[in-house]
């Protein structure tokens, strides 16, 4: 089974989009969590695109806050619904609770859930404090930054300055932990070209394209640059191709107070449950976003939603 866990802003839409057209032949599970936008309606965001493609995915509700501080959000970045205005403010349908999908995963062997975190890491941490972390098996997270300059401060990235304390609880958890930092994410741009490429996901493109345009002028203004980059979906192609990536193992420690919140100290440990994800093939990473599956199987040329 796998678990993925959203603040459904902008670029995590795209990554469940591709994450649900993947052929992984296992279960997907969503839980939501406050971030880009608030938990009620990162959890609608997440309900639109699965209605919209039709797919008949449980749909959990998780934290609507950090476990000790202030929540913070990015809607200056990904708009007021999070999905930059697309599909406006709703209140989400789902009655399944962060409770429900503790109880799920408990029912599962051990080792078998493998996690894919793009949000901060609330709802992770607590499943790991809960009766359910044995049949957690691999965790990927979209968190921090190692080398390069934070997104929100100097140092810190979004998803570990939402909630250092629980990013810290994940870390030391002893799981096996890939991190997909602002580093590598940055090394792969989605450009004008690639928003037309996004006709191919049928009833979901006219979101998809309308939200990755105001998620490019927030870019523009803020990063200075004509595109944005696919953070949430790099993640999703780390956790399923791991092969495709290359890796250090490192020990890294989490600031959580004035300056240092959400920052990375990192250093290469051989003996680390953690993998940095550093680069890789990423001709093949830049391929797969034309979004025609060409990359994944050569032999079938497959269409998004038809």
């Amino acid at each position: 089974m796998i678990i993925f866990d959203t603040d459904m802003g902008v670029d995590d839409g795209l990554a469940l989009a591709c994450l649900l057209n993947i052929p992984v032949n296992r279960e997907i599970l969503i839980s939501t969590i406050y971030g880009n936008t608030n938990v009620d309606q990162a959890t609608a965001n997440a309900e639109y695109f699965t209605k919209i493609i039709k797919k008949n995915i449980p749909i959990y509700k998780g934290a609507s806050k950090p476990l000790l501080k202030d929540r913070i959000d990015a809607l200056n970045i990904h708009g007021d619904d999070g999905m930059g205005g697309t599909i406006g403010i709703h209140k989400p349908a789902t009655k399944f609770t962060f409770k429900d999908i503790v109880n799920h995963i408990q029912l599962m062997p051990k080792a078998s859930v493998d996690i894919i975190g793009i949000g901060p890491a609330t709802n992770i941490a607590k499943i790991l404090s809960s009766d359910a972390a044995d049949s957690i098996n691999t965790i990927t997270l979209m968190s921090g930054a190692v080398f390069d300059k934070g997104n929100v401060t100097e140092n810190a990235e979004f998803n570990a300055y939402s909630d250092p304390e629980a990013l810290i609880q994940v870390l030391s958890s002893g799981k096996t932990i890939t991190i997909v930092p602002l580093d590598v994410c940055r090394k792969i741009q989605l450009n004008e070209r690639n928003l037309s490429l996004m006709k191919s996901f049928g009833n979901l493109s006219k979101t998809l394209i309308d939200s990755h345009k105001f998620y490019m002028k927030q870019y523009l203004q803020w990063e200075h640059l004509h595109g944005c980059f696919p953070h949430d979906s790099i993640s999703v192609l780390a956790a399923l191709y791991p092969n495709i990536f290359y890796s250090l193992k490192m020990s890294i420690s989490v600031g959580i107070t004035g300056d240092e919140r959400g920052q990375f100290f990192a250093q290469q440990d051989k003996s680390s449950n953690i993998s940095v994800i550093t680069g890789g093939h990423l001709s093949w990473v830049r391929k797969f976003f034309d979004f025609e599956w060409v990359v994944l199987n050569k032999n079938q040329k497959k269409k998004f939603f038809t």
